[in-house]
Parts: structure tokens; sequence; C-alpha cells
């Protein structure tokens, strides 16, 4: 989240608060409009003002003198001297003093008397930090993790707590970027076994680079604190959206779990177990959409998470945990982390967990003794192939699940540039080539009934080749079928979409994981309208004119045949031409960029998942399609 976005939440959530709680939701839709992110956030800041009580509505203001403006603030520093920097304060609301919108007048640096900027963190000219009255409120973990970081961050506020410590938002200084730091209290860095396993899990997540995985930057000890630094994911938690918006649709869910499985086979070859596979430790980024996993084995060691690492005890989220987790086995290897993905997997695109326990240790007690319920039942309509790759998941016996992930990965959604055997490429040839080329055939064999010459010899030549591709047709599905393939996958193989098609293609002869249902409508359009157009050039037009050429004869039909041929083409030319120049305008690129984007295979899912296209897909799923593209001025 940018500073700007955030000065806007606490903005909003200021103005809320200062309504009563009944007109709160109504002022938040009106004042957010569409906009989920900063809604998310205000009802968060809400949310934790309501949970504590409601601790912000009678300021400590209230108890001052009258008059009393100026508040000196005492801190001793490491070197146990006092330090004392006087602020003028002008007394803020009480929404306005927890967003920090209140204004902070240095006057002068009681260490070297400088005159202070407002808003300053540091005298400029000792150095020394500044003490706001901010900072002297309720959070010393904060304070001490400043004093550690000194000028290198910023921080900016709280993101959240846990059993191990706290994760803030920071700035940092030098690189002008936002970053994530998470604290291990010195209270709990005083236990060796805790000290010890946040530095070597800090240690193994250094090492993983992956896209889909939240880098960690740099590992810090200051006075017994111990902390980490890593990217900041601007956006939610995969656990948000799904309280938010409910299950995800099938290719949705299927594109986040490929990128999942990708991320997972990567670390496992690192040697990484992840150990705690859930949603609320899948980030999504706000601009792409793309997931990002976090906590690799790092929060894994208090006893209230039941994440400890010994011997016969538990390591995982009981809701998570795969069978072998339960038993508490020291073996855990890469097939522990694909069955709790297959739980984060029926959780998304079903809104439910496979085992309906109420309790921690009856979902411990569910995974040994039943089975999950059946994912068709509660999510009828989720893809055939997505269903099946989910329940392999959840297989009790690790032998029976996906060996790896990038097993997983692979059924999901097939690389770009998978190769296909022999047998099946001389299938589709054929496939294809009697689509392409019969009508041409049907065309001149009735031409050449009435007509001698180049027509009846161009009609023997076109039967001929159909009558070759037939047979090469038959001979590779025989080969198909004697490796045990089913006559119906053998159809759909033979007329599954071709790699360079780039238009409409019917759904159930569509790649697995191609994005069609969730391109913009006028895109949409325009390439059903070049669908169209293939197939009139190939069903009428070549075949009337091929005709009409050979036969020598109807001059003017020819003519009138090609006038309308070439309207056509012009008319859906000119529409792709205006969709082109919108969508630039809407995703702010150029129209070489918006063009290239306008003819990116709706199959071709890695081409999906990062740039323009990444928040193509993204604005298109969240905006009405008829209100998606910037309309010409």
């Amino acid at each position: 989240m940018t500073p700007e976005q955030w000065d806007r939440v606490k903005e909003v959530f200021g103005s809320a608060l200062n309504r009563s709680p009944e007109a709160r939701a109504e002022f938040l839709a009106a004042a957010c409009g569409g906009d989920e992110v900063l809604l998310t956030e205000a009802n968060r800041l809400l949310a934790a003002h309501e949970s504590a009580g409601g601790f912000l509505s009678s300021p400590f203001w209230n108890n001052l003198p009258a008059g009393v403006r100026s508040i000196p603030i005492e801190r001793n520093t490491a070197e146990n001297s006092a330090v004392t920097t006087v602020l003028r304060v002008t007394p803020p609301s009480a929404g306005e003093i927890f967003a920090g919108r209140y204004e902070i007048k240095p006057v002068q640096c009681q260490k070297c008397d400088a005159t202070l900027t407002p808003g300053a963190r540091f005298c400029s000219t000792c150095g020394a930090r500044i003490e706001t009255l901010q900072e002297t409120v309720g959070d010393p973990l904060r304070e001490a993790l400043e004093n550690a970081l000194g000028f290198q961050y910023r921080i900016e506020r709280l993101l959240g707590r846990g059993g191990m410590g706290a994760v803030y938002l920071a700035h940092e200084m030098a690189l002008d970027r936002d970053v994530a730091i998470k604290v291990l209290p010195p209270e709990q860095a005083g236990a060796p076994q805790l000290r010890e396993r946040f530095r070597r899990e800090a240690r193994t997540v250094a090492r993983l680079n992956h896209p889909n995985i939240v880098p960690l930057y740099t590992f810090g000890e200051f006075n017994g604190l111990m902390y980490f630094v890593m990217g900041y994911i601007t956006g939610e938690s995969l656990a948000s959206q799904l309280r938010r918006s409910g299950p995800l649709a099938s290719d949705e869910a299927r594109t986040l779990l490929a990128d999942l499985a990708d991320a997972l086979a990567y670390a496992h070859r690192h040697g990484v177990i992840h150990r705690d596979i859930k949603p609320d430790n899948i980030l999504l980024d706000v601009d792409s959409g793309s997931p990002r996993l976090t906590d690799f084995g790092i929060a894994k060691a208090t006893l209230t998470d039941t994440l400890l690492t010994t011997a016969g005890q538990l390591i995982g989220t009981p809701a998570y945990m795969s069978p072998e987790q339960v038993l508490g086995r020291e073996d855990l290897d890469a097939r522990s982390d694909i069955y709790s993905l297959g739980i984060t997997a029926y959780e998304m695109v079903s809104g439910r967990l496979p085992f309906d326990a109420k309790t921690p240790m009856e979902a411990v007690t569910q995974r040994l003794t039943q089975e999950p319920r059946p994912l068709r039942a509660i999510a009828p309509n989720v893809d055939d192939d997505l269903i099946v790759a989910i329940q392999r998941c959840l297989q009790k016996d690790p032998a029976n699940r996906w060996p790896d992930a990038k097993s997983l990965r692979f059924a999901l959604v097939p690389l770009d540039d998978e190769t296909d055997s022999l047998a099946v490429r001389l299938l589709r040839l054929s496939s294809f080539g009697f689509l392409l080329l019969g009508p041409a055939s049907v065309s001149t064999t009735i031409f050449g009934r009435f007509n001698s010459g180049p027509v009846e010899i161009a009609a023997y030549i076109l039967t001929s080749f159909l009558m070759a591709l037939l047979v090469v047709g038959f001979a590779a599905a025989a080969v198909l079928r004697r490796q045990r393939s089913a006559i119906r996958a053998i159809f759909q193989t033979a007329l599954r979409q071709p790699r360079g098609w780039k238009f409409w293609c019917p759904r159930r002869f569509r790649r697995v994981g191609d994005v069609w249902d969730r391109l913009p409508a006028q895109m949409r359009r325009v390439r059903l309208h070049f669908a169209l157009l293939f197939g009139f050039q190939f069903a009428i037009f070549i075949p009337l004119y091929l005709g009409l050429l050979l036969s020598e004869r109807l001059s003017a039909v020819e003519f009138t045949l090609i006038t309308i041929n070439l309207a056509i083409v012009s008319l859906v030319f000119l529409e792709r031409h205006r969709v082109t120049k919108r969508l630039a305008a809407t995703l702010e690129i150029s129209p070489t960029e918006a063009s290239k984007i306008m003819s990116t295979p709706s199959w071709r899912t890695a081409a999906w998942q990062r740039g323009p296209a990444a928040s193509l897909i993204r604005r298109a799923t969240s905006a009405p399609t008829t209100k998606f593209f910037h309309t010409d001025s």
C-alpha cells in the first residue's frame, strides 16, 4: 500500500469513527466507491477499535489541564542517559489520534538545540531521534524495533500479531520501498530453541528466490530483539478474500493453485518443506492477483499453535495438517505440503473444509479416521479435472498423492511449451486438415459435375488428399487407443484448441487453464468475430471462389463475392482496432502492448499471469463488463 493509499485509509477511518455504528456501513460503501482494499483496511481499523472496547472514545487529552499543549517526553537511550524532546501538539479528535492524522510541530532538538521541521523523525543536525506523542502510547515492541533499526527504516504501522511476535509495515529509506518486518520479542528470543529456529528459518527462506514466494531481505539482532525484513505484498490474504467474496471460480482457482504448486516445487527442490500451507499464509498481490507464499516454517514453535518440532509432537495447523503430521512423524516430505495444498484448494472452490471439525482435536482425529466429504456434492460447478486433482492431493497414503508439486502443477495447467506425442500431432494434423479442406473439396466436386477441365482436376486432388488425411487420422487414433486412451478423450484431443489459435473455441475443446471466461466482454466479442470470419473464409468464400475461378464462369458473381468478403474483413479489423485503442487507454499502455495482449492466445496461461495482461484479467473479473473499457471521447 502506498503512503497516499494509507493516508486515504486513515481519512476514511477517522470519518467513519465520528459516525454512529448504524451509519458506518453506508458511509464506508459511499466513501470507498468500490475500492475493496480501502474498504477492507478501514473495516479492519474499525474492528480493532471495537475489539479494544472503544479506547479511542475518550482520549487522554481530556485529562490534561486546560491550556496544556506542550508535553515533555523522556526516554533513556542505550547509554542510559536521558534525552528529552519537547513537542508542541494540537489536540486531535478521537479518530485522528489513532489514525495518526494530528499535526505535530517540533520546536527544537533538546540535544543540540537545532530547529526541527514539522514531521521530522530525526534531527538533521545531530541525528537524535525525535519522539512523537504517538510513540509514547502502548507499543514497547515497536519502540524497541525502532531503536534497533535506526535510520534505515521508518516504521509505518502494525500489520498483525501472533504467538511468535508481530509484523510491522516499514519503509526502507535507502531504496525507497515498503517492507514487512517480523519481530521475535526479547522474552521469546531468550529461549535458545526459539532463537535458533528463528535464525535457521531466516537463512533457509533467504535462499528462496521465486516470484510466488515472499522474499526475505535481511536478518538482524539488537539488544535481545531478533527480526527479519521481507518483501511487503500490497493486498490481502487468501483467507480474507474467501471470507469476503466466497469460493473462487474454477479457472481462477486453477491459476492460483498452479502458481502455488510451482512455488512449492521450487522450495522442495531447495530442501524446504513449508509444513503450514493454509489460506492465511498465502498473500494475493493487489495489482497482479498472483499468490505469494509466506511464513516458511518461521512461526512454528509456540504451544498455542501446536507447532512443535520434537519427535511425536505436532507440526502444523490442525485444520490443514496431513495425516503424517497428525501422527507426529519426523520424516515429512514434499507430499505433506501437497496434502495441505489440497485442503486449501478444497476450501478455495467450495468455501468449506473437507472435514467438519469443531475443535483442533476433532480435526486431528477426523484426518485419520474419515474420508473427506465429496467435493462434487458441495461444489457441483467445479471442473471435473480440477476435482480429480484436488482429490488426489487428499489421499491418506502419501504414495497415492501426486509424487511432487511439479506433477500437480502440470496437471492443473500444462506448460505453454509442452510437446505432444507423434500420434497426437498426427491426429490433430489430420483432423484440422480435414476441417479446412473439406468445404473446398465439396465445392469443387459440385462445380466439377457441371464443368470439365481444371475444376475436375482440383476436385480429384482435394478428395485424394482428404482420404490420405483420414487414413493418417485413423492410424493415429488406433495408436492412442492401444495406449488405453478413451474414445471420448481421443475425440477431444483431435479437436483440441490449436496452439496458434487466438480466437473463440468451444468450451469442450479448450485447453486446460484457458482464461476465455475471464476476458472482458469486448475482447471476447472481437475474438468471436475473428473466429466467424475464419470460418466464413474456409467454409464459404474460398470454396465458392475456387469453384467459380476454376469453372471460368460467372465473373460478376466473383466480383460480388470478393466485395462482400472485403467488407466483412474490414469491419472485423476496424472493430479490433477500436477495442485495442480502448484497451491501451484503460491499462495506460502503448497501442503496441495492447495489440500484443489482443493477439495472445487465451490458453497461454503464463502470459496472462504477469504484466498488463494480469491486470486486465483482475480488472475484468472485478468490474462490470459493460463499463470496463474507457469510452472514446
